[in-house]
């Protein structure tokens, strides 16, 4: 049976999945979370770099959608 907070874990990570976070990453912050709370540091590190990388994906793929959007409504 899982627990709630394993039910919350299995969501984080899908949605560090769902968000490209690299498999490698997901799996180095998995292995300093099972290490414990002198990890803390490092594993907040790893996710400010992801969510740097990610918006800046976010703004890209924006900036895409407005060359194709202004395709569109030529």
């Amino acid at each position: 049976m899982y627990t709630a907070k394993d039910l919350s874990w299995i969501e984080f990570v899908k949605r560090l999945k769902d968000t490209a976070m690299p498999l490698e990453e997901i799996l180095k912050y998995a292995d300093l979370r099972e290490v414990g709370e002198s990890t803390i540091e490092e594993r907040q590190v790893l996710l400010e770099k992801h969510q740097e990388k990610l918006t800046e994906y976010i703004e890209l793929q924006k900036q895409h959608l407005a060359a194709l959007e202004a395709k569109i409504d030529l």
